[in-house]
């Protein structure tokens, strides 16, 4: 069952169904969205065209704004209250169906004993959906939450993002995938970490560099200077660890990041010996990419510059999706270095190591922004943006 007015830019007919796939698309005028759902449950359903609009900005400038509020407050007593102010702004400018909806989904689900699972296909890679507030204005049932979570979507429900399928090619290609993959066998991680000596004029990434170590030494793996030369080697396939051709399907990347916030997809990853950015064209022209299709975590730990929010995601989410990855990871601001690590590691150690489905993983990771911090001052945890299949499993299967 769907709504009409919005497109469906993905085949929804997979062996683990999605209770609500939300598509979002852009109307003709900056700052409205057609929104369209679709679902397998008996719900009731809008039988008119969903149609929002930003009063006074475009997708970016929202998303934008968002973003540089979150990131000026972690480590802030001033976090909790930004964090409630920004979710129930995200919360207002989605439309009320869509509450409705997800309610009946939620409910369906909850008797089912299990959360709910929701995919957002959305041609926009800015607007952070998954921290509308599910506070009592918008989930009126009680009885669905979870009290001891955040009252943000992407902490109470299993979700996960998508871009629209990109148009077929003549060899019947499309990338993105119309179909985000249930599931992905690991043999091998390409650690890519970012090494900044005292020459660089950069911050020294002590945590990334931990964090690069505990990969290699927890998982098979085979680490990457994030030099031009190795990055270039490692994204056009012709990477070798003792001689034998790397076989990886993780790309983790832990080193700088660049933005330029007046112009969010102009963004990248910095190499440590070059003012080259690993930036969209270059990932889409990468034949590791699109061969490997991996599931890439991109974990910018501390940016290069002091502007504001990340937003590398952005650009690059698109960009790594349009490229053949399967699923992609990334904070939507800057983050804390040693939170970032241990989100990292924990990620790791939750799917591949326990076999959890990535979305609700990414909901537990979420979730700690009350959990694991007692003074709700640290908004790292809420950052991170996960695009792919809500139930995706990650299962090891050995190398040789």
């Amino acid at each position: 069952a769907s709504t009409s007015g919005g497109e469906v830019a993905v085949n929804l007919n997979q062996s683990v169904p999605i209770d609500l796939t939300v598509s979002i698309s852009r109307g003709e005028a900056d700052g409205t969205f057609l929104w369209t759902f679709t679902t397998h449950h008996t719900v009731q359903l809008p039988d008119e065209q969903v149609i929002t609009h930003l009063e006074q900005d475009t997708a970016e400038t929202f998303a934008l704004r968002k973003i540089r509020e979150m990131s000026q407050v972690d480590g802030s007593p001033t976090a909790e209250l930004r964090v409630a102010g920004v979710a129930t702004e995200v919360a207002s400018v989605m439309p009320v169906w869509f509450w409705k909806v997800l309610a009946q989904v939620w409910r369906i689900a909850k008797d089912d004993n299990r959360l709910p699972t929701v995919l957002l296909v959305s041609q926009e890679s800015l607007v952070p959906w998954e921290l509308a507030t599910t506070d009592e204005e918008f989930i009126v049932d009680r009885t669905l939450v979870d009290p001891a979570a955040p009252q943000l979507l992407g902490a109470q429900a299993i979700v996960g993002r998508w871009r629209p399928a990109g148009p077929e090619t003549p060899s019947g290609v499309r990338r993105p995938n119309a179909t985000p993959a249930e599931a992905m066998s690991i043999s091998s991680l390409a650690v890519v970490v970012g090494e900044f000596g005292p020459s660089s004029g950069m911050k020294s990434l002590k945590e990334a560099i931990e964090e690069g170590r505990q990969l290699t030494t927890t998982y098979p793996s085979v680490w990457v200077k994030a030099t031009a030369s190795e990055m270039s080697t490692l994204l056009k396939g012709q990477l070798t660890d003792r001689g034998v051709p790397v076989d990886a399907q993780v790309l983790h990347i832990a080193s700088h990041g660049e933005v330029d916030p007046d112009s969010p997809l102009n963004s990248g990853v910095i190499l440590s010996d070059s003012s080259v950015r690993i930036d969209e064209s270059i990932v889409i022209g990468s034949d590791f990419t699109k061969t490997a299709a991996p599931l890439v975590f991109l974990n910018c730990c501390q940016l290069a510059t002091e502007t504001g929010g990340a937003l590398v995601e952005g650009g690059l989410a698109a960009a790594f999706l349009r490229a053949g990855a399967r699923a992609f990871v990334a904070p939507l601001w800057n983050v804390n270095d040693t939170i970032a690590k241990d989100t990292a590691l924990a990620f790791y150690a939750e799917t591949i190591g326990k076999g959890r489905a990535v979305g609700d993983v990414m909901r537990e990771l979420r979730a700690r922004f009350t959990t694991a911090f007692p003074q709700h001052d640290q908004t790292t945890p809420l950052a991170y943006a996960y695009y792919g299949h809500p139930g995706l499993i990650l299962s090891k299967q050995e190398s040789h």
